[in-house]
């Protein structure tokens, strides 16, 4: 599993030495300096585009998303969902396909569903329907889920019964969910995004501590600094070497 650091305004930059990012519709739309820095990434890093639902409160219309990931050159798209509802997530999944087969857009971008329940039957049938779809090349498992399940891994008896890809969208509460998961799981689930290493530094915790609060992305924190940052996620990648690696 990559870790995919999401950094606020005066980080934005870094995000782009990582080999796989996250970047939002909403801030593509909004900031030309944002939209340049994605769009002018190195060659070598691998972009998903959000659609912004966790920051808006609702997702933005997948034209958006679409026109969003042709001017900054998205490697992968995150279809729109209902969060946190299964059945209306499925439905939203449903016209989004529709219209990208309508419009003949399948295979210009990798596509990401997020399989969202709000307890284990409702998941396992958001799951099924996504699974089903061979359109779809990414599942995504949201943090929301934290809430009434713990931690995610909880659910892999069904999340990892599926070919594709497996992505963690976030992490509810701390970073030692991440590294409390099972090596099988790890092994199996190829990236987690998430904003905590630089609020860590803004709070001053240590990587195994529960967030107080949550981050704006459009803000600049004087208090993140670079060396600040990079000592966050050393701590983390020595912390997963430790479990996974030796």
């Amino acid at each position: 599993m990559k870790l995919v650091s999401i950094t606020p305004k005066n980080g934005w930059s870094w995000m782009f030495e990582q080999p796989i990012t996250m970047c939002l519709t909403h801030l593509v739309k909004k900031y030309p300096e944002y939209k340049d820095m994605v769009k002018n990434r190195p060659s070598n890093c691998y972009v998903m585009l959000d659609n912004s639902i966790v920051e808006l409160g609702e997702s933005v219309s997948l034209q958006d998303i679409l026109d969003a990931a042709d001017e900054v050159n998205a490697n992968e798209i995150i279809l729109r969902d209902a969060y946190p509802n299964g059945p209306k997530t499925i439905e939203r999944i449903k016209e989004d396909i529709n219209y990208l087969k309508e419009n003949n857009l399948i295979g210009k971008y990798k596509l990401m569903a997020v399989c969202h329940g709000e307890n284990i039957e409702d998941f396992k049938n958001t799951f099924n329907f996504i699974n089903s779809i061979p359109e779809i090349d990414v599942i995504g498992i949201p943090k929301v889920l934290s809430r009434w399940i713990g931690e995610r891994s909880n659910l892999s008896s069904i999340f990892m019964n599926t070919n594709k890809e497996l992505h963690f969208l976030g992490s509810w509460y701390n970073l030692k969910e991440i590294l409390d998961a099972p090596k099988e799981v790890w092994d199996r689930v190829r990236s987690c995004d998430t904003c905590l290493p630089s609020l860590y530094v803004i709070q001053n915790k240590s990587i195994l501590e529960n967030r107080d609060g949550t981050i704006d992305l459009e803000k600049d924190y004087p208090e993140l600094t670079k060396e600040k940052y990079n000592e966050k996620l050393n701590e983390f990648n020595l912390k997963v070497k430790e479990l996974y690696e030796e």
